[in-house]
């Protein structure tokens, strides 16, 4: 249990775009498609045009649209052995809204947009022995204004800015749709976002140790080049940020008959920050670089079961690696431990990967009522391969710490559900989905025991390994909610 909650404790680590969207990698999807198994990793372009980051699929839109959003993640929640009390987090909570205001020039349509946006995130590693061995805070809240308009010949622009505590930053789009069946688009969005690691004093027991703190601050370009072309039976959408090529993402699908649609995809994401540790009353002491990259693979399936019935599969595969280097910086990290005025060359490495299987299925429904709703689940594998550190001194020539992380394999079955229902002139739509662990396989656990066991006795071992660990080791779910309305 320690590996793999050192591992998803490693991989909260902040992200460009989000906060710290661990569950958001596993259990995937908006309200809608999260309630059908929570293995949706294919772009949903409307949703990201309701949080205004796609502004110019805005320009058409003939009503007063407004979005409220809730998103809320519990990664880990640690009750009971030697890790209790280790907690991972974030919260979304977000308000946008597009406002067509006619056409000040004649045949071209614009519309306003606005929103506010808070995101948190709260990540704790604690020991009952130790104590607090690090936490990491994250608190970002920005309004944004703009517009979004359609010109002649198949264009349409938006354009937005946010204002954060970090200063202004902007938004710009441009699609052009030559036919009805393709568009092409060019989107630039300057992204940022702030992070604060610490490790409190004395975490260090072999040698004094001060506070500890490691706050990221990333400051980015994106231009995202991409393009759709849609036929009745074939469509393909994707793009690629030109500032980071390694960024991409891809989709194709096909629907050879009228009630089956067959789809296939694909993304990369990397992710580098180069930031300093400080220590308490020495400044820096050592200089960091820390790259993150996510690798997607998924496939699926939909089916059309009647007038009012889907049934969708799903398959995704997800490979997440994190690789950092520390460097000392002059004799800054021998006086915060050590109390000696020497350059000990001291250099730290590190390695870990996470891969992940996840295989889902998901039933929806849509009512006469105007009621929707929708049910799924998945199996997820969850694998650690041997992750390893080490920490060397150039001056001594020489290894002072080293260490592996044992392979781990942890197998879960996730259950998701939303429901979707008019309230008046409003829209609410709710999902869940959670995690439930099934088995443990690392070194150390225990083996099953196959001493004349009957089924039943089987049976009641599995339930009580299952609610023994809904009991200790919480968390591992996600809860969104939606209300929408058009005037």
């Amino acid at each position: 249990m320690r590996s793999l909650a050192a591992a998803l404790l490693l991989f909260s680590a902040p992200r460009a775009a989000e906060a710290l969207p661990f569950l958001h990698l596993f259990l995937q999807g908006e309200v809608d498609t999260l309630g059908r198994g929570g293995a949706e990793a294919f772009r949903d372009l409307d949703a990201e045009t309701r949080r205004l980051e796609r502004p110019a699929l805005l320009a058409d839109g003939e009503d007063v649209a407004i979005t409220l959003f809730l998103d809320n993640e519990l990664t880990l929640a640690l009750r009971a052995g030697p890790w209790a009390g280790t907690r991972a987090d974030d919260q979304r909570l977000g308000l946008t809204a597009a406002i067509p205001i006619g056409s000040p020039l004649a045949g071209v349509p614009v519309t306003l947009i606005a929103g506010i946006r808070r995101e948190s995130g709260f990540t704790r590693l604690q020991s009952q022995k130790e104590g607090v061995l690090f936490s990491l805070e994250e608190l970002r809240e920005w309004a944004i204004v703009g517009f979004s308009t359609r010109l002649p010949y198949g264009l349409s622009l938006g354009g937005a800015l946010e204002q954060s505590g970090a200063g202004p930053r902007w938004l710009a789009e441009v699609r052009y749709q030559p036919v009805d069946e393709g568009t092409l688009w060019l989107r630039h969005q300057q992204v940022g976002a702030g992070y604060r690691f610490r490790i409190p004093d004395g975490a260090a027991k072999k040698v004094f140790s001060p506070a500890l703190s490691y706050p990221i601050e990333l400051e980015r370009r994106d231009v995202e080049v991409g393009g759709a072309y849609r036929l009745e039976q074939v469509w393909a959408q994707g793009g690629i940020l030109t500032a980071a090529p390694f960024d991409f993402w891809v989709e194709v699908g096909t629907r050879p008959l009228d009630w089956v649609a067959l789809r296939l995809g694909a993304d990369r994401e990397l992710d580098r920050y180069d930031d300093r540790i400080l220590a308490s009353g020495l400044g820096s002491i050592a200089s960091v670089d820390l790259d993150v990259q996510n690798q997607r693979y998924f496939g699926g399936i939909d089916l059309l079961l009647g007038a009012r019935d889907d049934l969708t599969l799903r398959y995704v595969y997800s490979r997440l690696e994190s690789l950092s280097r520390a460097t000392e910086i002059g004799t800054n990290a021998a006086q915060a431990f050590l109390h000696v005025d020497y350059d000990f060359g001291l250099l730290f490495r590190s390695g870990h990967r996470i891969e992940a299987s996840q295989l889902a299925i998901g039933w929806s429904r849509r009512t006469l009522a105007d009621v929707d709703f929708s049910v799924g689940a998945q199996y997820f594998r969850l694998s650690l391969p041997p992750g390893a550190y080490e920490l060397t001194s150039d001056a001594l020539s020489q290894a002072l710490a080293a260490e592996a992380i044992d392979p781990t394999v942890a197998h879960l079955m996730g259950v998701t559900g939303s429901v979707d229902f008019p309230i008046g002139a409003f829209r609410l739509g709710a999902a869940m989905g959670q995690l439930l662990p099934l088995a443990l396989d690392a070194p150390g656990s225990p083996a099953p025991s196959s001493s004349g066991s009957g089924s039943k006795t089987s049976s009641a071992s599995w339930i009580d390994r299952l609610a023994k660990g809904l009991r200790n080791y919480g968390g591992g779910n996600r809860l969104m909610f939606q209300l929408t309305t058009r005037f």
